[in-house]
C-alpha cells in the first residue's frame, strides 16, 4: 500500500548542513523553506538534519487518508527531543 506524503520544512537562523534519506534513496540538498514530496511504500520516512543547538526548525507534515506522526531525536544525546 503506498502513501502519499508532503513534507515542507521551514529552517530559521540558517542552518548549516541538511541531509536527507528517504527509503534508503539519497535525496539532493532541501533549501529554506523548499518542499519534499513523495510516496511510503514501507511505512518509515526519515530526514536527517545538522544544526546548532537552540536553533528553530519548523516541520509540517501533511498525508492523504491517514495522520502521519513525527519523532524529532537528538543525535548527540540519543534521546527524543520533540
Amino acid at each position: 500500500m503506498s502513501r502519499k506524503v508532503l513534507v515542507l520544512f521551514f529552517m530559521v537562523l540558517g542552518l548549516a548542513t541538511f541531509g536527507v534519506t528517504a527509503q534508503d534513496e539519497a535525496i539532493p540538498y532541501i533549501g529554506v523553506g523548499e518542499t519534499i514530496s513523495g510516496e511510503i511504500t514501507n511505512g518509515t520516512i526519515q530526514y536527517n538534519v545538522t544544526a546548532t543547538a537552540g536553533q528553530l526548525l519548523i516541520i509540517d507534515v501533511v498525508a492523504e487518508g491517514f495522520e502521519p506522526t513525527m519523532e524529532v531525536d537528538s543525535v548527540s544525546s540519543g534521546r527524543e527531543v520533540a
